[in-house]
């Protein structure tokens, strides 16, 4: 490739700043972008936009996941002021996970072109066979006029480091073993995840917890956490894995845990907030005695059922069965009084009595019928009048 070299007629003041990394690797930042600067890197089609600035670190997460002896595109898009200027992109891969890039022997992408305004630079890598399976970090650098150093400040350019998954290479004989016997419990939009750790091998220094599906990820340096943000109603395994020095030095993943799924907590109703009502009987007809339930907050607590007692005194006296209604939280019992007058209903939430009971219902008589009514008639004397008795019910 020819390389062309040019002198640029200004001069421009430059700040003066240490340069910084994020990422385990070693410091690395241009100090100018006002000439040049990176939009976008692309690793086998997943692309990160760059903000305008000498460093960015993307490697919180992986770009994507490659397999060694295969070939995977890179893209780099490069903008200048307009001006025309001679622009070099270097790439580099952790390929044996050490936290240390050997700059020439992990050096896999190296171009340089002149360009105005902007330039996507393309091409391929291809993960050597030697390389360790798991995350590596990766370092891309664009500096105008010479091939960058993978270290240290440079005038005019961007350094992006970021990560990537391997398979298919060798096992990194300084990653842990996997932790054994992962168990999970749901809670209410989580779930708390254990674990033994290996008892052999390499000393892990902290585990990741990683939910499938959802891919949502806690890290520990115990053997239990609880995994926050999951889906209501939604099955979930989890699986561990052990973390070594550096950070993106892994064991495999754990065997899965158990499935489980999250569900709303059932709300603990409140007999200080739960209250009761009646409506006035009749004898002879059912009378229905309602609850509403409530947690302290004054929400719905449903299948509380079971919690729930009733006894009628007074006029009639009946024992209750509460059954839920198909509104979470009201409840229903009903009794057939027979005899008119007062009766008081006693009410409790597992044994503690609601905050409107007893409850009072007024018992008016009900209409007569026949088969319950009875009449009388004593026996009588010619010439003179009989007199007939009905006692109706």
């Amino acid at each position: 490739m020819t390389i062309l070299a040019f002198t640029v007629g200004a001069t421009l003041a430059m700040a003066s700043t240490p340069a910084t990394a994020q990422s385990p690797l070693c410091p690395s930042e241009g100090e100018i972008q006002d000439m040049e600067w990176v939009s976008r890197i692309s690793i086998d089609g997943n692309s990160v936009t760059i903000p305008k600035t000498g460093y960015h670190d993307t490697s919180s997460t992986a770009i994507a996941t490659l397999a060694v002896g295969q070939s995977y595109s890179v893209e780099v898009d490069v903008w200048t002021n307009g001006a025309e200027y001679n622009e070099y992109v270097n790439l580099w891969l952790d390929l044996n996970q050490d936290g240390t890039i050997d700059p020439t022997g992990e050096l896999l992408f190296q171009q340089n072109a002149s360009f105005a305004t902007f330039r996507t630079f393309y091409g391929t890598i291809i993960v050597p066979a030697s390389a360790f399976n798991g995350q590596v970090y990766g370092r891309i650098i664009m500096q105008y006029d010479a091939s960058p150093a993978l270290c240290g400040d440079y005038t005019y350019g961007t350094t992006v480091d970021f990560r990537v998954g391997l398979e298919g290479g060798g096992v990194n004989p300084a990653a842990p073993l996997p932790p054994t016997d992962v168990i999970a419990v749901a809670g209410d939009g989580e779930a708390t995840v254990s674990f033994t750790p290996p008892a052999t091998g390499a000393t892990p220094t902290k585990y990741e917890i990683v939910s499938e599906p959802g891919g949502i990820s806690v890290t520990t340096t115990g053997t239990s956490v609880v995994v926050p943000g999951l889906t209501n109603g939604q099955s979930y395994v989890f699986h561990v894995y052990a973390k070594g020095t550096p950070a993106v030095v892994s064991s495999p993943a754990s065997l899965p845990s158990n499935p489980v799924t999250p569900q709303e907590a059932a709300q603990v109703p409140d007999p200080a907030t739960s209250t009761g009502s009646v409506a006035a009987g009749t004898a002879g007809a059912v009378t229905v005695v309602t609850v509403t339930l409530e947690d302290a907050n004054g929400n719905a607590a449903g299948g509380a059922a079971g919690l729930l007692a009733g006894a009628v005194s007074g006029a009639n006296t009946a024992t209750l069965g509460f059954a839920e209604t198909v509104t979470p939280g009201i409840y229903e019992a009903g009794y057939t009084p027979v005899t008119a007058g007062t009766d008081s209903i006693a009410v409790t939430l597992d044994g503690v009595a609601l905050s409107n009971a007893p409850l009072s219902s007024t018992v008016s008589a009900g209409a007569a019928s026949a088969a319950a009514s009875t009449g009388a008639v004593a026996a009588g004397t010619a010439g003179a009048a009989s007199v007939v008795t009905v006692d109706a019910a």
